[in-house]
């Protein structure tokens, strides 16, 4: 991976101990899924424990070789090698957190989206019968469905509100969703749906509202789509699990 700065074993042995210890450590304080799907995290703890015996086994190895050797050649550090462990101490003293809206604000926003010419005119298409019970499935079924199906329906949403830099509302309104986790952090994106805002009042990015109200067709940016008119907005307290998990019920 670092090419000639590998040759030293036991400073790559201790630097890969470090991130397994790591990942142990998120596990054991609940942070563990910030990073990662639910679905993975038996497995990444299973292999990082098992890595950290193997581990441990080499660097004995290892040092009983230097011991050797140490007598006739000088041990070098590369300095590759000292920002990987910088990197990784930060890593352990920092706190773990979810991402923020500005870590997702510049990611393509999953919110509601229509052809006008498919999703007005469809009174005879069937209608589901069960209403969403996540942001993700709310947008999901909003997509794939007629306006007519959810026009007027009561929705409780809890969320954070964030900016899209790439699909920007109207003054009147604001994002409120979430964070939806496929896999890992790397492809994680913001499930969303623009709210009206209720006497004009707004709320900075990352405040966390619980939002009950009624879905209304309105037109957003040119095209007809559903918003949500509020009849309550309560600021709650960011939860301990401010994800959502694809395939995961809440």
């Amino acid at each position: 991976m670092f090419g000639n700065r590998f040759k030293n074993n036991l400073v790559v042995s201790i630097i890969l101990l470090g991130f397994c210890i790591y990942i142990i450590n998120l596990f054991i304080q609940g942070n563990i899924n910030f990073y990662i799907h639910p679905r993975y995290t038996i497995f990444s703890v299973v292999m990082s424990a098992l890595a950290i015996i193997v581990l441990v086994i080499g660097i004995i190895v290892e040092f009983k070789k230097k011991r050797i050797a140490l007598h006739n050649h000088a041990s070098s550090v590369h300095f590759l090698d000292i920002l990987v462990v910088i990197v990784l101490g930060l890593a352990f003293m920092l706190p773990a957190q979810a991402l923020s809206s500005k870590a997702i604000g510049r990611k393509s926003i999953n919110t509601p989206s229509y052809d006008e010419s498919t999703k007005i005119n469809t009174i005879n298409t069937p209608c589901p019968q069960t209403k969403p019970v996540s942001i993700e499935k709310w947008v999901y079924e909003i997509n794939e469905y007629p306006i007519n199906c959810y026009e007027g329906q009561s929705i409780e949403l809890t969320g954070f509100v964030f900016e899209a830099f790439e699909n920007p509302l109207p003054n009147d309104m604001y994002y409120l969703g979430r964070v939806v986790m496929s896999c890992c952090v790397i492809d994680a994106r913001p499930y969303a749906l623009p709210i009206k805002k209720a006497n004009f009042i707004s709320y900075p990015e990352n405040t966390w509202l619980k939002v009950n109200g009624k879905l209304k067709a309105d037109k957003v940016n040119g095209k007809i789509q559903l918003i949500i008119s509020p009849d309550s907005v309560t600021k709650v307290s960011n939860p301990d699990k401010p994800y959502e998990y694809m395939n995961v019920p809440l």
